[in-house]
């Protein structure tokens, strides 16, 4: 026990300066919403200028590190300024994308300007060892927590007590509001960015002394202070403190006790994967209406062209090619594979991974093993390597199976750390200090070997790339591929519709590891013996450069983005135009990274498809439309009246707290097919929360829900959806990169798995289910189905809401404010459409409706809340009289006549509750 202790006041000091390191990213996030991948970048090149000046120009120590700590500062407000400043209103992982921009331009700088060795660096502070509770710690130790503690304490009351800190959560949590209130969030951001920031720069220094200086160690010190901040949630000072405390101590405990190399470095992964599990996720969680995703390319097939260009490439790489320019298409061709994978993942499901090129390294592990200790032929152990890595996929995504955007992005880089430490650097698994012989690799006995026969290991690889490539958009096309966009555009909306989104996320995860893990073999067995040190974690950063610059939604993006592996067509090219220019382009794709997210986040692919387009409407060509034969079977007529199946929905009791605040307390309804019961109160009664809580997207507190006499209580929003209880919602939350017929399509398309499995080979497009057709003809949406929501009118786009939940076919439907923003003709026709869906569908309709008048003139049945508690409940007539609805409503004295509603109406509509 003595000896643990030990270790644990050993790691105190490299803790302390893991928690203020933290604790900047903390200062930072809370400023501007950025996770700042460049933190440890900035850390980084601050602390190499404090030893700079201080060993090699002897400037006094403290000056020095005045000079590092502001350099770092520096750096953090031109990052801001220059970058994220113009990105404050894109989606959080186009900003982190952009903060790894300037990660790998800080980190390729610094590699060109400094060794890439470690330094040695001194410290300021005595090292005379001091005894605590019998264990020995040095007294700089002792003074670094000290000043992290007092650091931090100083941060905390900046923030509590000053007005600049006001202003900083002022901005956190409304930068529009903030910005009335005359603060710039422009400025508030910069001075916090300068702030977090500098503390990384002074973090840095006083940390060189314990583990020594080097660009690529202190560029991954991004991955413990994530593990720190991660602990503090983001947002707490001392929790960050504690965080980063926590990793220092684990990491010297490991060092102490576990012998294997690597395990200590894997700590901050390992905390965070446990983070993520004890926390899990929130079904109600919303994807952002403002967020836009990338675009996507059609999923198309053209044969012919396809056939031609494979042809053209191929005879390339066999007759026209010199050897160093075959290599270089070769190269570039294995390159296009594994930025293939990121399509399905982050083009299709809207997950970005930074453990891409790890799971090539994985990949070409099991190949390379396989083939150098059994003696395995090389397509039979390539194909062990791509089924291989699915399970680890799988695995990744199971532990972030409720995580997305930045944790999603926090865990995959730890799976890179993790992997490179514990595998690729291990001598003991890769064959000793030589690395892995595998020989020369065979094709059905044909020696294929890049060394002497190049153009044929190309032509292997062109035809691998092209397979890959039809699989991605096979999946783009058919109704899985569907899933996956609903998905990635509202996870809310798809659940609501029965489509199980987690099931598709990791589905994505398993194909895109398979398809890297592809990569990663061809990339290996170029060479006869095989080093797995060169599938390192920054390549991996690197290689989410080469994706979003070419367009991780187009397939062509990805054999763009293949042009700038290391080895390849630009690497060949820039070598070409002088010596060790090549060298730069991990910078140059950096800078390119950091334009492409500033100016066009769609990638170079979107942008050659953009002048195609336009250069084709030049000619009078007609742009893309939906396939005819698929519009053609949407509009197929439904022969007689379509009625649901009929169903009874009660609660019992419901309840929802959140915290001590009780948003619903014990509400009790039935309702059945054929009748619209509607549920009113004023803003916070806890309406909305009624809905949510009756179709899986929050959790319920106390009480019961059955449906057809099964108890449903707690059930996820899809299993409730493929019952026959869906919903709409009142901020519409269509996809909004799909057109109205796809929406329907998602409602409407059978749900079953093996469909991820069949569409990669041969995609479906099913008939439009019967409700589904019913549902155009019902909403008139017939001559809207090609069109996007963005190219309808608010009203169009309310009907389309409401269609495509009625085109599930539910025999119970939630509608939440379906009226909030039509004019009085709009309602007047909405109405009628509701008691349609009731008399003639069969449908049971729940109705939450500000809409006093029309919930009066369209319900069967009404339940009033106030404060979450039931006031009153009966039919429209009963309700209107009562006294204890007159007075919730007008605060007014129960003796005012209710015949008239309209006030009512008036002061509440369109709000929400």
């Amino acid at each position: 026990m003595h000896q643990v202790f030990q270790y644990a006041v050993l790691g105190v000091g490299s803790g302390a300066l893991l928690g203020l390191l933290a604790t900047g990213l903390v200062v930072v996030h809370r400023g501007s919403g950025v996770v700042n991948f460049a933190h440890g970048a900035v850390a980084m090149f601050g602390t190499f200028v404090f030893w700079d000046l201080d060993t090699n120009l002897g400037i006094p120590y403290w000056l020095a590190v005045a000079c590092g700590v502001a350099v770092s500062a520096l750096l953090g407000l031109l990052v801001q300024q220059g970058i994220l400043r113009w990105l404050k209103d894109a989606a959080p992982v186009t900003r982190l994308i952009a903060t790894l921009g300037a990660l790998t331009i800080l980190e390729q700088a610094a590699s060109h300007k400094w060794a890439s060795g470690t330094e040695i660096v001194t410290s300021a502070f005595p090292h005379r060892a001091l005894k605590f509770l019998g264990a020995s710690i040095g007294e700089d130790k002792v003074i670094v927590l000290g000043i992290s503690i007092a650091l931090v304490a100083v941060l905390g009351a900046v923030y509590r007590f000053t007005r600049f800190g006001r202003a900083t959560t002022a901005v956190r949590e409304n930068r529009r509001a903030a910005a009335a209130l005359g603060y710039s969030p422009d400025v508030i951001a910069s001075l916090n960015w300068m702030i977090g920031s500098a503390l990384a720069g002074f973090a840095g220094i006083l940390l060189a002394p314990f583990t020594g200086l080097s660009v690529t160690a202190y560029t991954l010190l991004i991955l413990p202070a994530l593990a720190g901040a991660v602990l503090g949630n983001l947002m707490s000072f001392p929790l960050a403190l504690l965080g980063g405390l926590v990793v220092g101590i684990v990491q010297s405990e490991f060092l102490g006790y576990v012998t294997t190399p690597g395990w200590s470095q894997t700590v901050p992964f390992l905390l965070v994967v446990v983070v993520l599990i004890i926390r899990g996720g929130n079904r109600g969680t919303r994807t952002s209406s403002g967020e836009r995703a990338v675009r996507l390319g059609s999923g198309r097939i053209r044969p012919g062209l396809v056939a031609v260009l494979l042809v053209l490439a191929i005879v390339l790489v066999q007759f026209a090619l010199s050897a160093s320019w075959r290599d270089a298409v070769t190269t570039s061709t294995i390159g296009a594979v594994i930025v293939l994978s990121f399509v399905p993942l982050t083009g299709y499901s809207g997950q970005l991974s930074l453990a891409q090129f790890a799971f090539a390294g994985w990949g070409a592990w099991v190949a390379g093993r396989l083939v150098a200790t059994t003696g395995m032929p090389f397509l039979a152990a390539l194909i062990i390597a791509v089924l291989a890595a699915v399970p680890l996929g799988l695995l990744l995504g199971l532990v972030c199976l409720r995580t997305r955007g930045v944790y999603l992005a926090i865990a995959t880089l730890g799976l890179a750390v993790a992997l490179e430490q514990l595998l690729f650097l291990n001598a003991n698994f890769t064959g000793g200090t030589t690395g892995t012989t595998v020989g020369k690799p065979h094709l059905f006995g044909l020696d294929i070997n890049s060394v002497t026969h190049a153009n044929r290991y190309g032509i292997f690889c062109l035809v691998l790339l092209a397979l890959a490539s039809i699989v991605v958009v096979n999946l783009r096309r058919g109704r899985s591929g569907r899933r996956l966009l609903a998905a990635r555009a509202n996870d809310r909306a798809a659940a609501s519709l029965g489509v199980r989104t987690a099931g598709g996320r990791l589905f994505a995860f398993g194909l895109s590891s398979a398809i890297a893990a592809m990569g990663g073999v061809l990339l290996a067995f170029r060479d006869p013996t095989i080093t797995y040190s060169g599938y390192s974690t920054l390549a991996s950063i690197e290689l989410v450069a080469q994706a979003v610059v070419g367009g991780v939604g187009w397939i062509g993006g990805a054999v763009a983005g293949g042009l700038g592996q290391i080895g390849g067509v630009l690497s060949t090219a820039l070598g070409h135009a002088g010596q060790n220019v090549s060298d730069y382009l991990p910078l140059i794709l950096a800078a390119l990274l950091v334009v492409t997210v500033l100016q066009s986040a769609d990638g170079v692919a979107a942008l050659i498809d953009g002048q195609l387009r336009s250069a084709g409407r030049l000619l009078g060509v007609p742009g893309r439309r939906y396939p005819s034969s698929a519009r053609h079977t949407a509009m197929a007529p439904v022969t007689g009246q379509h009625r649901v199946r009929p169903a009874t929905l009660t609660t019992e009791g419901l309840a929802v707290r959140f915290g001590g605040v009780v948003a619903l307390d014990g509400l009790s309804l039935t309702v059945r097919s054929g009748e619209v019961v509607g549920v009113i109160g004023p803003n916070g009664a806890g309406k909305t929360t009624f809905i949510d809580a009756l179709t899986g997207f929050v959790r319920i507190s106390g009480g019961r829900v059955r449906f057809d006499e099964v108890d449903v209580t707690g059930a996820a929003p899809a299993t409730l959806a493929q019952r026959g209880l869906t919903r709409s919602f009142q901020s519409l939350e269509l996809f909004g990169d799909m057109t109205v017929l796809e929406n329907l399509r998602v409602a409407s398309e059978p749900r079953d798995s093996l469909a991820y499995l069949t569409d990669l080979v041969r995609p479906t497009m099913p008939p439009l289910s019967p409700a589904a057709r019913a549902a155009i003809t019902e909403f008139d949406l017939a001559a809207l189905l090609d069109r996007k929501p963005s190219e309808l009118s608010y009203g169009q786009r309310r009907l389309v809401g409401i269609a495509r939940a009625v085109a599930t076919e539910p025999s119970i439907l939630c509608l939440d404010e379906p009226a909030a923003g039509l004019d009085d003709r709009e309602t007047e026709e909405l109405s009628r459409l509701i008691r349609r869906l009731v008399d003639d569908w069969g449908i049971g309709i729940v109705l939450v409706e500000h809409h006093v008048e029309m919930v009066m003139n369209v319900c069967d049945h009404i339940h009033v809340l106030n404060f979450g508690k039931e006031i009153a409940h009966g039919a429209p007539a009963d309700v209107r009289r009562n006294d204890a609805v007159i007075s919730a409503y007008l605060g007014a004295d129960p003796s005012i006549a209710p015949a008239t509603p309209d006030p009512v109406h008036t002061a509440n509509r369109g709000e929400g509750s």
